[in-house]
């Protein structure tokens, strides 16, 4: 049997200083400094039949464009197929916004792009032999569903371990579902927020050269603590976004982590494979451009008014709050006017072990994500959200009905839910059925 080998690097991809930040529309400001850095990382495995590799970033998410570069790249430079690279971000709103167009971020972007590619060439490097391990924990303290009446959740955390044939641990990879906005619109400084933190305290409990990656789950209603995003849009002050409340949110996450480093599971096959699909998913049918436009200006008079009364913010908030859909409404006809009626999604899943990995590019629902890790036969799934692109929110079909901030500033229709999760599962069942098995661990 050929050997199993695993790699694993990371490259500090911290922007600079003045590049605009990712995350609120009400945030207008550039960056005025850096709190702590950004990082990617990269894993690379080869089983001797196949190769694949996961890169994660400390990013809000990537461009569908950005992603093929590193991907061609990828392939040409080091002979991995490009189809069995998986990027994905933290889905950090402390980061860089990969889509501006000035001059500042566009350079990043190139810059980053370059990062991305060599620290999967220096994975690929840094590979020896291995064995992987999965485990789960649970931690209920930090999320919460923030939908107006709540809803499911998500507490696990996955993990899974990679180890020197010496026992070292090399690489852990931790999926955790929870959007990374404990920081808020009012923060202005570059910061990795509550994962960064995570990553920072595993780290100094284990070697020094552990790469700790992170992938969040299927986030799209479920934020630290639940607060209101109607709120968050508008950028009113919310209590407790601090920096010290990520480092402890970051910590307790961590811990969790490590608890479960302490006792490794079985060693998992040494097996690890590829296979993505692209889905067709309907945008929403386009509003009328004279209603949204007439609307907004209603919207923007009514909030004048209040302000010219001098009325307080905590009694104008509703009115805000309008404005920014009112606006929000403009700039989703935007966007569907540069689209056609449909969009095709990237949903690829990866095999690592016993662990199934789905990679979905948006803000999936937890229910989907929840909905996947009961795929029978498989009890070690995992989401990833923000992989290989992003399309937005992804809510469950029943959400369209209830209304809210998620549905309402979702792109895609109703129903997208229903055809991302039969791709995915035709993946899973794809990669379970054509990996070899092989009865012994490494």
């Amino acid at each position: 049997m050929s050997r199993f080998l695993a790699g694993a690097s990371q490259v500090n991809v911290t922007p600079p200083v003045g590049i605009r930040l990712a995350g609120y529309g009400s945030r207008t400001q550039p960056s005025c400094g850096v709190h702590d850095e950004l990082w990617a990382q990269a894993l690379t495995l080869d089983d001797g039949e196949r190769q694949v590799a996961l890169v994660t970033v400390d990013a809000l998410a990537l461009p569908v464009d950005l992603v093929g570069e590193v991907r061609c790249a990828v392939e040409r430079e080091v002979g991995l197929p490009a189809a069995n690279v998986l990027l994905c971000a933290a889905h950090d709103h402390s980061g860089p916004d990969l889509w501006a167009a000035d001059e500042k971020s566009v350079g990043y972007r190139a810059e980053l792009s370059e990062k991305l590619q060599g620290v999967v060439g220096a994975a690929v490097k840094n590979q020896q032999e291995a064995r992987v391990w999965s485990g789960k924990g649970a931690l209920q303290e930090i999320a919460r569903n923030r939908r107006p009446r709540g809803g499911a959740m998500d507490p696990e955390v996955g993990i899974v371990g990679v180890e020197t044939m010496q026992g070292v641990l090399m690489a852990v990879l931790v999926n955790y579902t929870c959007h990374a906005t404990v920081l808020g619109a009012e923060n202005l400084c570059i910061s990795a927020d509550y994962p960064g933190y995570m990553r920072r305290a595993i780290e100094r409990q284990q070697t020094p050269d552990v790469v700790v990656l992170f992938t969040n789950g299927a986030l799209g209603n479920v934020n630290p603590g639940g607060y209101s995003p109607e709120v968050s849009m508008i950028g009113h002050y919310i209590p407790h976004r601090t920096f010290a409340d990520a480092e402890r949110l970051g910590t307790m996450l961590a811990d969790e982590v490590l608890r479960v480093l302490k006792q490794p599971g079985p060693f998992a096959p040494p097996v690890v494979g590829s296979a993505s699909a692209q889905v067709e998913l309907c945008f929403k049918e386009r509003p009328d451009r004279g209603q949204v436009e007439v609307n907004l200006a209603r919207q923007q008079q009514a909030v004048a008014e209040l302000k010219k009364a001098g009325v307080a913010a905590e009694q104008s908030e509703a009115a805000e709050i309008e404005l920014a859909y009112a606006s929000l409404q403009l700039s989703l006809l935007e966007a569907l006017e540069r689209e056609g009626p449909t969009t095709f999604a990237e949903i690829q899943a990866v095999r690592i072990g016993d662990t199934y990995l789905v990679g979905i590019p948006g803000e999936a629902f937890v229910e989907i994500g929840l909905a996947l890790k009961r795929q029978p036969g498989l009890p070690h799934t995992l989401v990833a959200g923000l992989a290989n692109g992003y399309l937005g929110y992804i809510p469950v079909k029943e959400a369209y009905a209830e209304g809210g901030y998620e549905p309402r500033a979702a792109k895609v229709a109703a129903g997208a839910d229903v055809r991302i999760l039969s791709a995915a599962r035709s993946l899973l069942k794809e990669l379970a059925d054509s990996s070899p098995v092989h009865p012994e661990a490494v």
